[in-house]
């Protein structure tokens, strides 16, 4: 029961928990032994997995093999699914799915925000001024860091590090609730999964690690700046700067496996650090049946530009948004693209007062949608029903 879920068994761990259960053995002499026994089962499973051996665990009296005839289709079945077995219960065990809504929540409760929003007569974070202030696609997401849904802390880059902004925003209690309710629910889930990720870098255990990071990555900005940036390239190779950010980025727009051996020195696993140009430049995107892992938008993505290689050739980059866009779009509902109204009217937040009622309609559209994917799919988290 204690067993890591990225630990890769060969035969079916909660069967084999619900026999112990059920046989309820007892050898207590020497004393100790029924725990001298677990520990050397525990480490057998274990190692194994951690050293790329198959461990097959046979349950005496489930099989004659005395009597054992290869030429019988049902035994040669048997014995070619008991070495052949692979857990069903393997894998992360993490819930992707409740990120990836926190992440698309955490962008529509800055669109809320901007209903709030008395734009800085100083131009400290580099946006802009009063009606000139950018609200979407500004330099690494300040627009973003600087309203309630983040830590009110902007990068400003250039060696300067992060300042603390002003308070830009007027007060609203319930919509104030609902953005600390999502930052502790994300602050949460990304320490959990850097604990699982630790875990799994003790066991040894390359390919959980590597899809961990895959996943995140993919989640948090990889679709940002595969759909909105267009960060994408089938073809480039050679060097690239490990241990970075850019080297997850690369890895992911062309369509490659992250190696975590090259990613140790990654930025943390912090979601309101680095990249936050994705919560104010979108899209806000959910997988059509449950959470996709990045393992499944590879598969899709080299099925799409299989016979496009040259699709990007000659066409503007809202084009060539469109094309990621409807290259994903079998495994994603894409609820808000920022390169399409509303949100393509609203370049400042002069902008933002003609087309503010048009936003509020999406917003409504898209709490909506986010509240049933949580009622059908019996997500653990709470629904919130502010529009403001």
């Amino acid at each position: 029961e204690n067993y890591l879920d990225s630990i890769r068994l060969n035969f079916p761990r909660r069967d084999w928990i619900e026999q112990c259960i059920k046989i309820n053995a007892k050898d207590g002499n020497p004393p100790g032994r029924d725990n001298i026994r677990a520990f050397y089962d525990c480490v057998r499973d274990v190692e194994a997995a951690k050293n790329g051996f198959r461990l097959v665990r046979i349950k005496h009296g489930d099989f004659d093999w005395e009597n054992y005839d290869e030429n019988n289709k049902a035994h040669a079945d048997y014995l070619d699914n008991l070495l052949n077995y692979t857990d069903s219960h393997q894998g992360i065990n993490y819930d992707w799915r409740s990120l990836e809504i926190e992440f698309q929540r955490i962008k529509l409760n800055y669109l809320k925000w901007l209903f709030y929003l008395t734009p800085p007569s100083d131009n400290i974070i580099g946006c802009g001024v009063g009606d000139n202030f950018s609200l979407f696609n500004s330099p690494n997401g300040r627009s973003f860091s600087c309203s309630p849904s983040s830590m009110k802390s902007v990068y400003c880059g250039g060696g300067k590090g992060s300042v603390r902004t002003g308070n830009y925003f007027n007060n609203c209690e319930e919509l104030e609730r609902e953005s600390s309710k999502i930052k502790v629910s994300l602050v949460s889930k990304t320490k959990e999964l850097r604990l699982l990720l630790r875990g799994c870098m003790r066991l040894g255990d390359c390919r959980a690690v590597s899809e961990i990071i895959e996943n995140y990555y993919w989640i948090k900005v990889g679709l940002h700046e595969f759909v909105h940036d267009n960060r994408f390239d089938f073809e480039k190779k050679g060097v690239i700067s490990e241990g970075s950010r850019d080297y997850i980025l690369e890895r992911l727009s062309r369509n490659e496996e992250v190696d975590f051996l090259s990613s140790m020195k990654m930025v943390p696993f912090q979601w309101n650090r680095h990249a936050c140009c994705a919560y104010d430049c979108g899209p806000i995107v959910l997988g059509i049946n449950g959470y996709v892992p990045y393992s499944k938008v590879v598969e899709q993505r080299n099925e799409y530009f299989s016979d496009k290689i040259d699709i990007f050739k000659e066409v503007n980059q809202d084009m060539k948004r469109d094309i990621a866009t409807d290259s994903l779009s079998k495994i994603y509902d894409f609820l808000l693209l920022y390169h399409r109204d509303p949100i393509a009217k609203i370049k400042n937040y002069g902008d933002f007062k003609v087309y503010k009622d048009l936003l509020r309609e999406e917003i409504i559209r898209i709490q909506n949608r986010i509240n049933q994917i949580i009622d059908q799919e019996g997500v653990d988290l709470e629904k919130f029903y502010f529009v403001p």
